[in-house]
């Protein structure tokens, strides 16, 4: 590693205590895990800093994110849980088809093609932010009763998400469209993130073992400085922007939060076709 000064350190560390300010806004008020600010934010310091090589950066940016995301979603769960009534019947009903699909996606992330698996999580990344730009309609009343189809549906959920290094929060647009209420879905967002990110973490950090081109303090593809300190900012942000989910006004954060990730899932695809 090379020798740098100590304001080469302070920048890290401010780029990733703001990171956590953010994860702990997205998490407390709309109940994400986080995954949509911490991969381009990853991304950013990893290319920005030269901490990463260009082959192990984006796998080590989803890895970092997803053992973020397992902490901070069950911070996520305690506040919220203390703020409004949870719903556990949902999570119970579609839990199988989570921890499979992510399991199975996490494993062949990999796998695939860098450029292609860059390109498919910058699109997803830009459907998700016009997703919270848009009013979504509900087409359905609730996960089909039926057990297997559910799973069926809430594997892909999984699988798409562990893929690109994303928590449960995103299935938000999801709920909302089963007929969730925005309160209540933001309070089941946060249990799907932690099934999502548990065997998704684990898999990435022993297949992430021996790889070259990881930050310094890795396990896995999980780089310990960010998520140390992305956890403990969101310790304490999460708690306080949880207590104002009834106060703010969603439609407005929706719309920050929005045009971030579409701005960041838009620099995710160029860069993906043009330095691949």
């Amino acid at each position: 590693m090379m020798e740098h000064d100590a304001i080469f350190f302070i920048a890290i560390g401010l780029s990733l205590c703001a990171t956590g300010v953010l994860v702990g806004i997205a998490a407390g008020l709309l109940g994400l895990g986080g995954g949509i600010i911490i991969v381009p934010a990853m991304l950013f310091v990893f290319e920005y800093f030269s901490l990463a090589s260009h082959d192990a950066m984006f796998l080590t940016a989803i890895g970092t994110s997803l053992a973020i995301v397992m902490i901070t979603s069950l911070m996520a769960l305690h506040a919220h849980h203390k703020q409004i009534k949870l719903d556990f019947s949902t999570p119970k009903h579609i839990g199988i088809g989570i921890v499979c699909g992510a399991t199975i996606g996490s494993f062949i992330t990999g796998y695939i093609n860098q450029q292609v698996l860059v390109v498919f999580v910058g699109i997803v990344l830009l459907l998700l932010g016009i997703s919270m730009l848009s009013d979504v309609k509900p087409i359905a009343k609730g996960f089909p009763k039926h057990l297997l189809l559910s799973n069926t549906i809430s594997s892909g959920i999984g699988f798409v998400m562990s893929l690109c290094g994303l928590g449960g929060g995103q299935s938000i647009p999801i709920l909302t469209m089963l007929s969730y209420p925005i309160h209540k879905a933001i309070g089941i967002a946060p249990m799907i993130s932690f099934l999502i990110a548990v065997p998704a973490t684990s898999i990435l950090t022993i297949t992430g073992t021996d790889i070259a081109g990881r930050p310094p303090y890795s396990i896995g593809y999980a780089w310990l400085p960010a998520v140390g300190i992305i956890v403990l900012i969101s310790f304490f942000t999460i708690p306080y922007f949880a207590t104002l989910t009834h106060r703010i006004h969603h439609k407005t954060l929706k719309m920050g939060f929005g045009l971030y990730v579409i701005a960041a899932s838009i620099k995710l695809v160029y860069t993906g076709i043009t330095t691949y």
